[in-house]
């Protein structure tokens, strides 16, 4: 039974995630400069690329109609089972977004591009590039973290869904917390608030969206 709620799923986020990874392996193989954390402009491109393709994929995933979401809810599966189910495919999408940025990078494809557009910048050091792929990974389970958890929150205190607006704020704000609060705390290294500030959202974030799945009303 849990394949067939996969292709369910599959078919409702497929041509919404297809155009953001078509996205996504366009801009890395025809960005002219060096794939560098330290590259502000990059960086601050692809990661808005990696919260949006997160985001969408969260929306397509736990937005259900009233007849497939009565359809779902009443096969003989656990509410959590279904969850994770569902938790699980979202992140497939994310892992095979990774996986087709590293065969780019990896297989010479990327300086290939780059060497028929007369880069200045080859031979590409394809190994140091691969470093993005952390901050990707990052950026785009934080989006998918907290829409997932905006859906299902208002499935249980009756209120109306998220718009893409209080969306974009939230995440904004879990961006910015993310960002800036190391310099502003200054006695914290950013890398290790980094990692437990995002630890903590990607814990909260799915045992709380585990919490409105199992009490969600149809």
């Amino acid at each position: 039974m849990s394949i067939e709620i996969i292709k369910i799923d599959v078919r409702k986020v497929l041509p919404y995630y297809t155009p953001s990874l078509l996205l996504i392996v366009g801009f890395v193989l025809f960005w002219k400069k060096p794939l560098a954390t330290g590259d502000l402009i990059f960086n601050l491109i692809l990661n808005l690329i990696a919260y949006l393709q997160g985001m969408v994929i969260a929306w397509r995933l736990f937005n259900d109609s009233g007849g497939t979401a009565a359809f779902i809810f009443s096969r003989p599966l656990s509410r959590k089972r279904l969850f994770l189910t569902r938790w699980c495919c979202g992140i497939s999408f994310q892992f095979l977004t990774i996986l087709a940025v590293f065969a780019v990078i990896s297989t010479g494809l990327r300086s290939w591009i780059q060497m028929l557009m007369d880069s200045p910048y080859l031979p590409m050091v394809k190994w140091y590039e691969l470093s993005i792929l952390g901050s990707f990974a990052l950026y785009s389970i934080l989006g998918y973290q907290v829409v997932m958890f905006l859906r299902l929150r208002a499935s249980i205190v009756n209120v109306r869904p998220p718009s893409w607006r209080d969306n974009l704020k939230t995440v904004l704000v879990i961006v910015l917390c993310l960002q800036f609060l190391p310099g502003i705390l200054g006695n914290f290294h950013p890398l290790y608030y980094r990692l437990a500030y995002s630890a903590l959202v990607i814990i909260l974030g799915t045992l709380g969206s585990l919490h409105c799945y199992q009490r969600t009303e149809i």
